[in-house]
Order: structure tokens, then sequence, then C-alpha cells
């Protein structure tokens, strides 16, 4: 038994040195598009690179939205827009995908729902790029509605950033 636990908490430190030494070796750089130039998150906090800015804020919409109970998404085959459904409970596991968040408190966010409904297989910034969505809603990312969240799929683990996409036009 203590064997059990001592091996699960290793393997779970590894997994967030892992995390913390990809988003170093990153720079923390997201692209805002074909010119690689930085993005900007609003509401950023100086000790974050813009992945952790927009997963901060991306957090702290989700409590805004869903309060402090269960939260998932929709499972669906990589590379597709990531859904977190308005729904009761994350079940059944084979639909839903639990979320764990990272941040305790992540604060008010600066992110917030637009009115685009995202249509499946619309492409947002190019093939990678994949949304997240809100009750099938976009988050864009300023108030000016000009940057959607997206999910780098091609990144390991759970990289977000804001693109300017077509589709908010």
């Amino acid at each position: 038994m203590l064997h059990r636990r001592f091996l699960t908490m290793v393997v779970s430190c590894v997994a967030v040195l892992g995390f913390v030494v990809a988003v170093t070796l990153t720079g923390g750089g997201a692209t805002t598009g074909s010119d690689h130039s930085p993005a900007v998150t609003a509401s950023a906090t100086p000790a974050l690179t813009s992945f952790g800015n927009a997963l901060r804020n991306f957090e702290a919409l989700l409590r805004q939205e869903f309060g402090n109970g269960f939260v998932c998404s929709i499972a669906t085959k990589p590379g597709t827009a990531i859904n977190f459904p308005r729904n009761e409970g994350c079940v059944p596991l084979a639909t839903y995908n639990p979320y764990f968040y990272v941040f305790a408190k992540p604060g008010k966010s600066a992110f917030h729902l637009t009115s685009v409904k995202y249509r499946a297989g619309e492409q947002v910034a190019g093939n990678y790029p994949v949304p997240i969505l809100i009750g099938g809603r976009l988050v864009a990312c300023n108030r000016a509605n000009t940057t959607v969240l997206i999910e780098y799929s091609d990144a390991a683990g759970f990289a977000l950033g804001c693109v300017v996409s077509p589709i908010l036009k």
C-alpha cells in the first residue's frame, strides 16, 4: 500500500515536472499566426507565460460559467473543437472527459463567450489550432472579439493560446 502511494506520488511529480519543462523550453512564446509574434493575452500575470495566462483566464471563465461544479468536455477525436457543454455531471466517461483545474483561485477572466456558434469542421486558424468552446460558443480573448481561444492540438499537453480568426468577422 505504501509502495503504491509512493509510486503514484512520483508519477504525479514527474508529470508536473514534464509540463513545467515543456513550457520553459518553449519559452512561453505563443504565436498569433503566420508572423509568429507573441500572442497578446489580456489580464496578464507577470509570473506566468502567455500559455499560463491563457490557461488562468480560461479556468477563471470556466469558474464564472460553471461555479465549483464538475466540468468536462465532450470526447472528440484529436484535431477537432473542444467543447465544454452545459450539462449535469460528466457521465458516461465514454462520452465526457473530466477537466481538472490547475488554479485554485484563478481570479477574474479577461475572456468572455461570444455570440458566435461554432460549426463543426470550421477552421479557426490553420490545421492545428482547434477552438475551445463553452456550450458550443467560441471564447474571445479580448473585448473587441478579434481573437479566439484555441488549443494547439499538435503540442503535448493542454497548450492554450489566442489567435486572430476570420470566424469572428
